[in-house]
């Protein structure tokens, strides 16, 4: 490989690293300024019988109805679609990369998810399912528990969902399905 090759190869790897570590930031800056004051109502609240979301990329189901962004990852041109719902108690947050070039890396989205939040993993776990693969993981971060399944798509799509709460919500974590 010559010379400019190599370069624009360090190129994408940096835009790659650069990517996964601004995702990773939105997800922590969307899971820390949710959390307050818990009730025990709130506690239990659930995804299953939902609400379901949809895009062209995916389906999930949340407790509530989303609250839906985007935001611009800073020195690309690329964007994170977002949907967030919470309560007093839990969160609940997915984030799609649609693919910019390159195959995201799921440990190191994972790792980066954990440097830039400060976050403690205690466990994890890689998943394959219909149309991409990843990891579930449970971390820890200010004493709050974080639930998060990182899914590379086989079309090079990052998808990270993200609950915070004592017990992990099984049903909003295998509502979602890739389209």
């Amino acid at each position: 490989m010559d010379e400019a090759g190599r370069g624009a190869e360090r190129r994408n790897l940096r835009r790659r690293v650069v990517v996964l570590v601004v995702l990773a930031i939105v997800m922590v800056v969307v899971s820390v300024g949710t959390w307050v004051v818990l009730t025990a109502a709130d506690r239990a609240v659930t995804a299953e019988g939902g609400t379901d979301y949809s895009t062209d990329a995916y389906s999930v189901t949340f407790p509530g109805s989303p609250e839906v962004g985007e935001l611009a990852i800073p020195s690309t041109e690329l964007s994170v679609e977002t949907a967030t719902w919470s309560n007093k108690q839990k969160m609940y947050a997915i984030s799609y990369l649609a693919p910019y070039g390159g195959m995201p890396s799921v440990d190191g989205a994972l790792e980066s998810s954990l440097q830039n939040s400060g976050a403690t993993l205690v466990d994890s776990e890689a998943i394959s399912i219909d149309g991409g693969s990843g990891v579930v993981a449970q971390s820890t971060a200010e004493e709050e528990i974080i639930w998060t399944m990182i899914i590379v798509s086989d079309r090079g799509e990052l998808f990270t969902l993200v609950q915070s709460g004592e017990n992990k919500d099984q049903a909003y974590f295998d509502s979602f399905h890739i389209r």
